[in-house]
């Protein structure tokens, strides 16, 4: 967390896709690939942010301690032990350490303002939108299939307040995201095989 916080960006000289793309490239050498996460939370200061897919829990502990100077809320949802046939046909497998939980690397200290919802996030994500209303950040990370990352970017657009932001994982790995941002003519970028789309007013 060390190096997140001494990095310095000013929030003035970019619009938030922008911010995210130099947030990703400020950390493009960190051992920690999600450690843009914490840049990109710690200068939207959200108050709402919901991500899938948690493995070991690095994305949720960048995003947790930048959430610290907001008293903001993260809700993940995660489905443990998965593996999965790629649209590619390739077999992915996103594996625990034996007896592990997913999140481990969480540290105690900050997990007051964390929900863990272990789950299926087409059975988890549309009760858990309905049940918190509208959020500033949403953040995928789990399945990378065109089904699985369309059906999250559905869902979770309705509840995606005005200026928010829609970030995603490994986006090469399918058009879903390409196709989604085109269908709602979103303001994205894909940067470093991340996406990031803004919810215009």
């Amino acid at each position: 967390m060390d190096s997140a916080s001494r990095i310095k960006l000013d929030k003035s000289r970019f619009d938030s896709v922008s911010l995210v793309c130099h947030a990703i490239d400020l950390c493009s050498h960190s051992c920690y690939p999600t450690e843009f996460l914490y840049v990109v939370c710690r200068y939207c200061c959200p108050q709402t942010v919901v991500e899938t897919g948690v493995h070991y829990g690095a994305s949720s502990a960048f995003i947790l301690k930048a959430l610290e100077r907001t008293d903001g809320r993260l809700y993940s949802i995660d489905l443990p032990n998965v593996e999965y046939q790629r649209d590619d046909g390739q077999l992915h497998r996103d594996l625990l350490p034996l007896g592990s939980e997913p999140g481990f690397v969480v540290p105690d200290t900050l997990r007051g303002n964390w929900r863990l919802i272990l789950g299926d996030s087409k059975k988890t994500l549309p009760s858990l939108l309905e049940s918190i209303g509208d959020i500033d950040i949403f953040h995928h990370d789990s399945m990378h299939t065109y089904d699985v990352m369309s059906f999250e970017y559905e869902t979770v657009w309705p509840y995606l307040k005005d200026e928010g932001l829609l970030l995603s994982h490994d986006v090469n790995w399918s058009k879903a995201f390409e196709h989604f941002c085109n269908r709602h003519s979103a303001d994205y970028r894909i940067h470093r095989g991340i996406g990031i789309a803004r919810k215009s007013s």
